[in-house]
């Protein structure tokens, strides 16, 4: 969901300097949803915060190196 996030980001030129919120939202309803995955498997007792937290962030990490090797900057005009 961060893959798409991203993507989404420099399709629909979210950091153009036009200052539509809309934008924005759309980009960060994948990670809200991400997000709500993460917290419904700590609530749920299948897994630890610590590891939540870890594998959020390592998939974030890979996710930006994977999306910088086929794609321009989501702030590039090119994006």
């Amino acid at each position: 969901l961060g893959f798409l996030s991203l993507y989404l980001s420099g399709k629909i030129k979210v950091f153009d300097r036009k200052g539509h919120v809309a934008k924005l939202c759309i980009v960060f309803l994948p990670l809200l949803v991400a997000c709500m995955v993460g917290i419904s498997r700590v609530d749920d007792y299948w897994h630890h915060w610590q590891d939540v937290f870890a594998g959020g962030l390592l998939g974030l990490v890979v996710t930006t190196f994977c999306y910088s090797q086929f794609f321009p900057p989501p702030y590039n005009d090119d994006g």
